[in-house]
């Protein structure tokens, strides 16, 4: 029983985009919404999408480093590894790598946006078009 226990603990993390990385983690709408507004120092919005999406709508203030980039890690390397981010893309599935990968280079508080820029739009949070 506790061996099935850990397994079905073990699949529900990787459903939910879990990271086991301490201070990286997945936020609602409402979490991010929350921390965006009392913006803590230093915090730094990412963007993960294409160039071309950023462009078409994004949160106010974010900053682009596209996941599909071929010097993804290199850009990444380059962040403060200190400072607060809060991370998105369209649904959750490219964010969900980056904030991964983040952790593995010693990030230490990331909030990943659960369900994406979707998410966001559908509660109806401000974005920037254009």
């Amino acid at each position: 029983m506790f061996k099935r226990t850990l397994v079905v603990m073990a699949a529900a993390a990787v459903l939910v985009g879990c990271s086991n990385t301490p201070g990286i983690r997945l936020g609602t709408v409402r979490e991010v919404s929350s921390r965006i507004s009392q913006a803590p120092e230093g915090l730094v919005i990412v963007d993960v999408r294409t160039p071309v999406d950023f462009v078409e709508v994004r949160i106010e203030g974010a900053v682009l480093i596209d996941a599909t980039a071929q010097d993804l890690e290199e850009r990444l390397g380059s962040l403060d590894r200190d400072v607060p981010y809060v991370l998105y893309c369209w649904t959750g599935l490219k964010s969900a790598d980056v904030s991964d990968l983040m952790g593995e280079l010693g990030f230490k508080d990331v909030l990943e946006l659960e369900g994406g820029l979707d998410a966001w739009i559908a509660a109806r949070k401000p974005v920037v078009t254009g």
